[in-house]
């Protein structure tokens, strides 16, 4: 098991959800299904990107983010929100969500790395969305979350951020800055605040990002 330990401004620790890990191959195996079952997408991701070993990546458990390219926004959030529903769960987007949506897809297969965490990078918590901003590191997206929810839903029946909140720090709109997080355990949410506003329970996830093969 991993445990994940969220330090408060007090000192004290928080104790935070704990999961099994998953080695690189099974996660790329669970990614490879869920576009399939979701999207009807088919791909080795084995051939078609350079996969980096475990060691090359900065966390000590790292899991995929897999973004066909060929879907909008939207699709993936549909996408989570048809399996959530196969549990009696849903997605709640609001407005930050149908901004969002607006979004064009790559038009191209990508493929990066997040820690594999329930919650956000530790050292990123409690920080305000405009400090995230202007650091040089490059963090998962709303489009990203969307799918990486539902792969680590459909391979683990487990939800990201029951306890914590995960900044978008790519999206800013009229000064509002978008999140997700779990709301009651029965609902992944979508929301906005403003990015100067910080909470300890609150942070981003940095991406690491591979390369397709020549």
């Amino acid at each position: 098991m991993i445990a994940h330990d969220l330090v408060s401004e007090d000192g004290n620790t928080v104790p935070m959800l704990q999961t099994d890990s998953l080695n690189m191959s099974q996660w790329l195996e669970q990614a490879e299904k869920y576009t399939l079952d979701f999207f009807s997408i088919r791909l080795d991701l084995g051939k078609y990107f350079v996969i980096p070993s475990p060691e090359a990546l900065p966390w000590r458990f790292s899991m995929p983010v897999f973004d066909p390219g060929t879907v909008s926004t939207q699709e993936a959030v549909a996408a989570l929100e048809k399996l959530l529903r196969m549990d009696c769960l849903d997605v709640w987007g609001g407005v930050a969500t149908r901004h969002y949506c607006g979004r064009e897809a790559a038009g191209g297969p990508s493929l990066g790395f997040i820690e594999d965490s329930p919650m956000p990078n530790l050292d990123t918590m409690n920080k305000r969305l405009i400090d995230l901003r202007a650091s040089s590191d490059v963090y998962m997206d709303m489009r990203g979350y969307a799918l990486v929810a539902g792969l680590y839903y459909f391979a683990r029946k487990e939800f990201l951020d029951v306890d914590t909140e995960t900044w978008f720090p790519d999206w800013l709109d009229v000064g509002r800055g978008a999140l997700g997080r779990v709301w009651k355990k029965k609902q992944i949410m979508f929301s906005w605040d403003h990015p100067g506003n910080k909470n300890k329970t609150r942070g981003a996830r940095r991406l690491a990002q591979t390369i397709v093969r020549v």
